[in-house]
């Protein structure tokens, strides 16, 4: 009977050790990955770590930001835990990780990201403009603001060590760009376009503090790119690529009116792209959701470019890429962030904020349409003069910013509110390029005193047009309008063919 009991007792002390070793076998198990791919940019992310004191400092820089800068930390937590439950394969981010490229924010970001890398997923950086040597790196104390220490080109290498920057990643010895596969038979090329080597920063002992936020690519980077792309095609493997500036158009004359957020000599970068094979590359900088398509001079190639607004500015978006096997197709879904627990009507806040900036945007805007005029307006003085017509043009750039705002703030809310929400094509907003037009009149009636008549009709046919092909770019989402490359491409959710 005892040796009975002990038998039972042994196949039951068995039983209960092979079912504990399944448990732990499960729990440590990976899950399975989708073969989708997380996108996200611009999550300027800020460490609490860094308002030591609430107070005034930090109020006011936060109230006068179109980023819900206050809630970054909790949309990026709020992103993280959506893809623990997508399972995407990879999470890639381009560029501008943290608020200004203060050490605590990185390690910050860093503490979040690591979740992902325990699951298996590939999360892949490039930095941004305010991600490295950055001068406007503060801390906030009550009253008080403070600079904080920030991150040279070598420590973001070992920060993000495990995020693209390892070793099994091939990298550019000219900057900070790398080549992986994140999946079987497709290699990304992380393409750093930033100028943060010119930065200068007081805080490290240069003279003044200075800070480039334009982009470019290097010569030698971009002989390593085609090289790279070269040699993966060759391999039969896809490849697509990711940078933090724009090297597409996302409007006509994009290239001239924002120049900062577009690559130097973008036409010849987009050439060689596509002859190295890439046909998609990710971006963000400008904070829109949208999608462009430009071909070579041919029209015998193409590009798309996936540019992925702010995460922390409205409407808050991230992007999901399905893409076929080959990765001749990819499905865009784009997903928003609605509420966070400090902020539950986190669009309605962040839609007010920019409608608030747009008034800044007005007076860039009008500061960049004084640059090409200036020098130009010679010949309309002269015919005013002819005409006897009593107007005072403009002399200065800030005549045209109080103009611009005075008559434009309105349309211009509405045309930039248009942009940022995207897929404008699918919308009748033509009531925003006759509202321009309308003000345009009553400005110059204003200005005439009330006896414009043929000299009005004059000037808007003299003026009008230079702006009427940059607005019907922006509100019917057209890209090189009116050529043979004209394009119109849905910016939300999408399948884009790629050749």
């Amino acid at each position: 009977m005892k040796k009975t009991l002990c038998i039972i007792m042994l196949a039951l002390l068995t039983a209960m050790a092979s079912s504990a070793d399944d448990k732990i076998r499960t729990h440590f198990v990976k899950p399975v990955l989708t073969n989708q791919v997380l996108v996200m940019s611009d999550i300027h992310t800020m460490a609490p770590a860094l308002v030591t004191k609430a107070g005034s400092a930090f109020d006011n820089y936060a109230k006068n930001d179109m980023r819900m800068i206050g809630q970054s930390g909790e949309i990026l937590e709020a992103i993280v835990s959506r893809a623990e439950k997508l399972l995407p394969c990879a999470v890639l981010i381009t560029g501008d990780l943290t608020k200004d490229g203060e050490l605590l924010s990185h390690e910050y970001v860093i503490s979040k990201l690591q979740r992902l890398r325990k699951l298996g997923i590939k999360v892949l950086v490039i930095p941004g403009n305010h991600d490295i040597s950055n001068p406007n790196a503060k801390s906030f104390n009550g009253k008080k603001t403070s600079a904080a220490a920030t991150i040279d080109r070598d420590t973001f290498t070992q920060l993000y060590a495990d995020f693209g920057y390892a070793y099994d990643s091939n990298y550019d010895p000219n900057s900070l760009s790398y080549i992986t596969e994140i999946l079987p038979g497709i290699m990304l090329i992380a393409i750093d376009s930033n100028r943060d080597e010119e930065n200068l920063l007081k805080s490290r002992g240069d003279s003044i503090d200075s800070y480039h936020n334009a982009g470019r690519i290097k010569p030698e980077t971009m002989e390593w790119i085609t090289a790279q792309a070269a040699q993966a095609r060759a391999e039969g493997k896809q490849v697509i690529a990711m940078m933090h500036h724009h090297a597409v158009q996302h409007f006509d004359k994009e290239q001239t009116l924002l120049s900062n957020y577009i690559v130097a000599n973008a036409t010849q970068v987009r050439e060689q792209l596509m002859d190295a094979g890439i046909h998609l590359i990710l971006t963000g900088h400008l904070h829109v959701n949208d999608i462009a398509l430009d071909y070579n001079r041919e029209k015998t190639d193409s590009i798309y470019e996936i540019a992925t607004g702010s995460a922390i500015t409205y409407p808050f978006a991230y992007r999901l890429l399905t893409p076929s096997m080959k990765w001749d197709k990819v499905d865009v879904t784009t997903e928003y962030i609605t509420s966070v627990p400090s902020c539950p009507d986190l669009r309605e806040a962040g839609r007010g904020k920019l409608a608030h900036a747009a008034e800044s945007m007005a007076a860039m805007a009008a500061n960049k349409l004084w640059s090409k005029l200036d020098g130009k307006l010679g010949k309309v003085a002269g015919v005013l003069t002819m005409m006897e017509a009593p107007i005072k043009l403009p002399e200065s750039a800030e005549e045209v910013q109080q103009i611009a705002l005075r008559y434009f703030k309105e349309p211009m809310q509405q045309a930039v509110m248009e942009f940022v929400e995207a897929d404008e094509s699918t919308r009748d907003n033509t009531y925003i390029a006759e509202a321009f037009k309308e003000q345009f009149k009553v400005a110059l009636n204003d200005m005439l005193h009330g006896e414009g008549g043929r000299v009005t009709e004059f000037l808007i046919e003299e003026l009008f047009p230079k702006l009427e092909p940059m607005l019907k770019s922006v509100i019917e989402d057209r890209n090189n309008c009116g050529t043979s490359r004209e394009a119109v491409v849905r910016d939300l959710n999408t399948t884009l063919s790629l050749h």
